[in-house]
């Protein structure tokens, strides 16, 4: 049995989820024994300076500076989760670390490689822990092809795939992204992608009009009405995102960003919409970009599973089972939901113990499996 703590920084920049996980066997023989899950606030101006670094916008010295303390940041916060918890004889950290900078448009000329960037050095965490760390978990992906992107795929093919139906699972985050796994198939024969906005503009729209960090519970959006002309509007400026076909993903780096966003407030602002009816049509239209996908690129399953924060907003819940037709809704068990992602990071740390790959070809686009993620040993 191996013994690994997993950690994820998501793209809300709010906080690290910490993971500690007890897991036998590898690939269609893991079996999850336990584990103990906390999602811990960051202090003082840390989640500002983070959004501000992951705007596309920030000098070197800034991220070079940011890659030391979010470590030594993060170290800590693992340490006390240690202690408080009486851990001992841990074989491993898996650690995400904070995403940057994320592009794999295709772009002309050599200085323009598709790229990934997540901060949080490993050697840092790893001298400060004594533990072994893996980080830089979507680079080797890349050199062999692939997007780095969805890397939750294998998880789900592991945890969730079924002999009786096909199933998918839409993580609704920062970003939204759907792993669709067909019945009684092969890892290999997954479709998976990022389908665009998960809670991003929702969020954005919150902080914008009413200074809020989100939509708790939907009970804003819940309000209003959607506008058709802002939701044909809204499809216009997404329409090439949403024609590229996968394996394809997105960010809020080089995507749904402040400018994004002012698109949509420069357009609102010419007409006097309600605030109530302008979040209920980012709603709508973050709904309707999931359920449209699964029909352009992959088909609606039996099973949609619903996980993330987005899967608390009941009015985004709502609007999904609106659009869908084939597909019976469910919200992802509430002890692996938040800790979903974490878990995800856990299990390819243990392929990793185990000399095993962790990416889905069909996923990324790489061209041949790989183990995941780059060592740190403690000195």
């Amino acid at each position: 049995m191996k013994q690994i703590i997993a950690t994820m920084s998501g793209t809300s920049c709010d906080g690290l989820d910490i993971l500690y996980c007890e897991i036998e066997g590898n690939y269609t023989n893991t079996k999850l024994n336990r584990h103990l899950f906390e999602s811990l606030p960051y202090e003082g101006e840390l989640p500002e300076k983070l959004k501000l670094l992951t705007s596309g916008e920030a000098k070197v010295g800034d991220i070079a500076r940011a890659n030391v303390y979010l470590a030594q940041i993060q170290a800590e916060m693992i340490n006390r989760f240690i202690e408080r918890n009486n851990l001992t004889n841990l074989d491993l950290i898996v650690s995400h670390g904070q995403t940057v900078f994320h592009d794999t448009s295709e772009k002309e000329g050599k200085f323009f490689p598709k790229c990934t960037l997540q901060i949080g050095d490993g050697d840092y965490i790893a001298c400060i822990t004594g533990i072994p760390v893996l980080s830089d978990l979507r680079m080797k992906d890349m050199a062999v092809g692939g997007q780095g992107a969805p890397v939750v795929v294998y998880t789900d093919y592991i945890l969730f795939s079924s002999q009786e139906e096909s199933v998918g699972l839409q993580n609704i985050g920062g970003i939204g992204n759907i792993s669709i796994i067909g019945k009684n198939s092969d890892p290999d024969e997954i479709m998976a992608f990022d389908t665009g906005p998960g809670n991003i503009l929702i969020n954005k729209a919150c902080e914008h009009y009413l200074g809020l960090a989100y939509d708790k519970n939907g009970e804003y959006s819940r309000k209003g009405t959607v506008i058709p002309k802002l939701l044909e509007y809204l499809w216009q400026i997404e329409e090439d995102y949403f024609k590229t076909p996968p394996p394809k993903s997105t960010g809020r780096e080089i995507r749904y960003n402040d400018g994004y966003f002012q698109n949509i407030v420069n357009f609102a602002k010419d007409f006097d919409y309600k605030i109530e009816d302008i979040l209920k049509t980012v709603v709508e239209f973050t709904a309707q970009t999931m359920v449209r996908s699964y029909r352009e690129y992959a088909y609606e399953p039996d099973t949609l599973i619903i996980s993330g924060g987005g899967s608390k907003n009941t009015t985004l819940i709502e609007s999904l089972e609106h659009n869908l037709i084939h597909s019976q809704l469910k919200i992802m068990d509430e002890s692996i939901n938040d800790a979903k992602e974490a878990i995800a990071f856990a299990i390819m740390g243990n392929e990793y113990l185990n000399d095993h790959f962790a990416n889905i070809k069909s996923a990324t686009g790489a061209v041949r499996s790989v183990q995941m993620g780059k060592l740190s040993i403690p000195d």
